[in-house]
């Protein structure tokens, strides 16, 4: 295991020798595991490590033992702890993650770190990518989670949860169990225990690792748009202020179809520094907007911003 996931590090340049990374651990088997690879790695790549943990206590008692077990984990590794202790008034998946996200960057830039590493597994990408199917969505959604996203890495994407728990095992290494997970109160939990099972019983055995290609595809594919709808924007921008941004109404006429969704979620992005609030259906009626002629009312993207097309010009902006 210790070589596959050295090579794999490697061969996509996921972590670059003398990197400072902050690992987020669990406590659970894939996060647990991910802990103890880049420990064994860790001469090898001459990395620094820092174990970071959030305890929402949302599991009573299961979350103290989380906490305690992830401390003393570092602790064995003689690798500096950070402890988030929080009792979140919002508890959906959401917030949950912006909470997590927030403080593992503000540990980041405490400690001069380059990455924060995630223990996010094959499991978890097959999931996401069967969640956005089902949800109905586009090329970024089915290219489900990435391995490298900024500040962000997933080391373990080409490993399955049973692999990782193999592993540990024979390193006779401890870690948590999620009992939430057995439950099928969520749609993640039902494709994980209901569908997928069904779906490798009945059609294909080899499931995980066939749509773990076709993700690798379209990741492959939404970061050639991703980049072509960059350049796009480059050549469409007229004028750019922290009010509003203004793009040429005659070039973008002239875009294929295809490639003005992603140059219109790009200069959103370009603009605001978010997608949050965007909704694939809210973006569509914004693209069929820009279809019609010149417009009197300005349409509405979301909470504040708005879009208008005059003429000659398109322009994204706040409301005052």
């Amino acid at each position: 295991m210790k070589k596959r996931f050295l090579e794999h590090l490697n061969k996509e340049n996921l972590i670059m020798s003398g990197s400072r990374v902050v690992v987020s651990v669990s406590g659970g088997p894939d996060s647990v595991a991910l802990l103890t690879l880049l420990f064994e790695v860790q001469k090898a790549l001459q990395l620094k490590l820092y174990v970071a943990h959030i305890n929402y206590h949302l599991r009573g008692s299961d979350s103290n033992k989380d906490e305690a077990l992830v401390k003393e984990l570092a602790q064995k590794l003689n690798l500096e702890f950070f402890l988030n202790s929080v009792h979140p008034k919002n508890k959906d998946e959401a917030s949950l993650r912006e909470i997590r996200h927030t403080y593992l960057e503000k540990i980041r830039q405490q400690k001069k770190a380059s990455l924060i590493a995630l223990g996010h597994t094959l499991d978890d990408q097959i999931e996401t990518f069967l969640m956005f199917l089902l949800r109905g969505s586009g090329i970024q959604g089915l290219s489900a989670i990435q391995s490298r996203n900024k500040h962000l890495v997933r080391p373990l994407l080409l490993i399955s949860k049973p692999e990782l728990v193999a592993y540990l095992k024979a390193k006779k290494q401890s870690f948590c169990l999620d009992r939430s997970n057995s439950q099928n109160n969520y749609t993640r939990n039902r494709i994980r225990n209901r569908l997928l099972p069904y779906l490798e019983k009945n059609y294909n055995p080899s499931l995980k690792k066939t749509l773990s290609q076709t993700v690798h595809l379209l990741d492959s594919d939404f970061t050639y748009l991703k980049k072509t709808a960059q350049r796009s924007l480059q050549a469409l921008l007229v004028k750019k202020t922290s009010s509003f941004i203004d793009l040429d109404a005659q070039k973008w006429a002239r875009l294929d179809p295809a490639l003005k969704r992603h140059v219109l979620r790009q200069t959103i992005f370009e603009f605001q520094g978010h997608l949050q609030n965007l909704s694939a259906k809210n973006l569509q009626y914004a693209l069929n907007y820009l279809e019609k002629p010149s417009q009197k009312q300005a349409f509405s993207l979301s909470q504040g911003l708005h879009l208008t097309k005059r003429r000659a010009r398109i322009r994204l902006s706040f409301s005052n």
